[in-house]
């Protein structure tokens, strides 16, 4: 009884080698991906916020919604509603502006 199973010449050493740093490339690039993208949902609006360099501050077009790609070392996405919500207060006085 042989006390080790063997996969056939050459198949244990290249290819699982080659199949193992494939998974790691894309695992990392699934890592990497996940990091330096978020989302901006409908009806909110993103700006992109420059952390670092000589032109530092908030960018001067507004992120639209949908997926968004940045670097989160240097940049900084801040997403907020669109549109103020005006709820009615009471009965008769009115509405106060209430920004969330």
């Amino acid at each position: 009884m042989p006390s080790k199973i063997s996969l056939g010449p050459g198949v244990a050493g290249g290819s699982l080698r080659r199949i193992a740093i494939g998974v790691a490339v894309l695992v990392g690039l699934g890592v990497l991906a996940n990091a330096t993208t978020t989302r901006i949902d409908a009806g909110h609006v993103g700006i992109k916020v420059n952390l670092a360099g000589s032109a530092r501050g908030v960018q001067e077009i507004p992120v639209v919604t949908g997926w968004v790609f940045y670097n989160p070392l240097t940049e900084q996405i801040v997403a907020f509603p669109a549109h103020p919500r005006l709820p009615l207060t009471e009965p008769g006085v009115g509405y106060r502006l209430r920004l969330e």
